[in-house]
């Protein structure tokens, strides 16, 4: 004997499977198929660049971020299996991802590159891969470059006994390209600052990134000192990077981070650190500097 409870529920199961049988009968193949979602595999996003006018194309792309048919789909950390909902012809424009300041909680879209755009067939629960490309904004300005590898420095020691930059040996098993900038601290001089040497003007109606490769027993600060009217000159920390055994690159957000004065009338890169007394003798490399707006 059934019970008025198992009644109403076996009448309420059958209703709910004939309307599921039936929305399947009134589909069609190819409805069923553009349910199916298409998806892009990106492994990596390739930076390319003017050398002689952009510095060298080294990047750390954190991210892509996707766009269908100019409607925003997601950031999605690299590589990255990219589901695209309707399998079909669609505009597809991504935008490199940084980690701003180097900080991986901080992520954002580059705003210094053009975003890499085209036009792809999907087919259901297919995978497209493609590697993009992406390069530097046509308005971008780059207005300190140093690689290292030209044999003079632009950057120069503005601290009385303070470690002096140099550039690395041939040989040098920690060289990232070519050659790189190395400050060698010891006990007699545990600390620098260095700067460079030329003056450089920064907008305050843009934005504003400091660009570097680096590898670093003990931590040191990246910031910009800043000239401004009346003769006033101001020392601005924007950022400290911790030691690394392996070479990073950081992208610095000069503006958000304060170091963009309005009454400036110049700005030099500025780097800085000092060993702790726990450590004997310590190397900082730097490579691949790029100021740009």
């Amino acid at each position: 004997m059934k019970y008025p409870e198992q009644n109403n529920r076996s009448h309420l199961i059958g209703i709910l499977l004939a309307a599921v049988a039936f929305s399947f009968w009134g589909c069609s193949k190819e409805d069923l198929e553009s349910s199916v979602p298409g998806y892009l595999y990106i492994d990596t996003i390739h930076l390319t660049t003017d050398e002689i006018s952009q510095g060298n194309n080294r990047a750390a792309f954190t991210d892509a971020w996707v766009f269908v048919d100019n409607e925003p789909l997601g950031v999605f950390p690299l590589p990255a299996t990219v589901p695209v909902l309707d399998a079909a012809t669609h505009k597809i424009s991504i935008r490199a991802g940084i980690a701003e300041n180097g900080i991986d909680a901080l992520r954002s879209a580059y705003p210094k590159l053009v975003p890499f755009d085209t036009t792809i067939s999907l087919l259901p629960n297919r995978t497209s891969a493609f590697q993009p490309r992406v390069r530097y904004l046509n308005s971008a300005q780059f207005v300190q470059l140093e690689n290292f590898d030209g044999g003079s420095v632009s950057l120069e020691s503005i601290q009385t006994n303070g470690a002096p930059i140099r550039i690395s040996i041939a040989g040098d098993p920690n060289v990232l390209d070519g050659a790189a900038g190395v400050v060698d601290l010891d006990a007699t001089q545990p600390s620098f600052q260095l700067a460079t040497s030329d003056t450089f003007l920064l907008p305050t109606s843009v934005s504003s990134y400091i660009e570097m490769n680096y590898r670093c027993d003990v931590e040191f600060t990246v910031g910009v000192i800043v000239s401004s009217t009346g003769g006033t000159v101001s020392f601005n920390s924007l950022v400290t990077l911790r030691p690394t055994t392996t070479w990073k690159k950081v992208y610095v957000n000069v503006a958000d981070l304060g170091g963009v004065q309005t009454d400036a009338t110049g700005y030099k890169l500025w780097l800085s650190g000092t060993k702790p007394s726990s450590v004997s003798q310590a190397s900082l490399y730097f490579d691949n500097i790029k100021v740009l707006y």
